[in-house]
């Protein structure tokens, strides 16, 4: 089951996450299985909690802007998932961090405007040994 577990994406994350504790000054406190599953957990309530509110400004716009109200129990899971959230906040912010120094890239170089002649259309003239037609752009 480990195995199935760390897959590429997790081997790629976790290397991330060593990189941000190295770069924060924490300590290491999972091993690459353990990270793998408790990331997933951040993510599963990070994406709760998107699906939530999208569906709270859904019913909210159904119901004319009306503040909306879900049951007691929607609202105590949704309290349990943040709070969850907020407890694996940490593992986001050292992935993060360890993204910053990940080498490479799409490998081409940073767009760059043309540089644009100053005078353009009509304007524009030729320098002299090369128009045609001196006498005709002249004044």
């Amino acid at each position: 089951m480990d195995e199935e577990v760390f897959d590429e994406t997790g081997s790629r994350e976790y290397r991330w996450y060593l990189r941000g504790c190295r770069k924060l000054n924490w300590p290491l406190q999972f091993g690459p299985t353990e990270f793998i599953v408790q990331y997933r957990r951040y993510r599963r309530c990070t994406e709760a909690i998107e699906r939530y509110e999208s569906r709270r400004i859904r019913h909210m716009r159904r119901r004319g802007g009306t503040g909306y109200r879900d049951d007691v129990f929607l609202e105590r899971l949704m309290q349990s998932i943040h709070l969850e959230q907020a407890r694996l906040e940490y593992l986001a912010t050292a992935v993060s961090a360890g993204q910053g120094d990940d080498a490479g890239g799409a490998g081409m170089p940073a767009y760059r405007r043309p540089n644009m002649p100053i005078l353009v259309g009509a304007g524009a003239k030729l320098p002299p040994h090369l128009d045609p037609e001196p006498w005709a752009r002249d004044p």
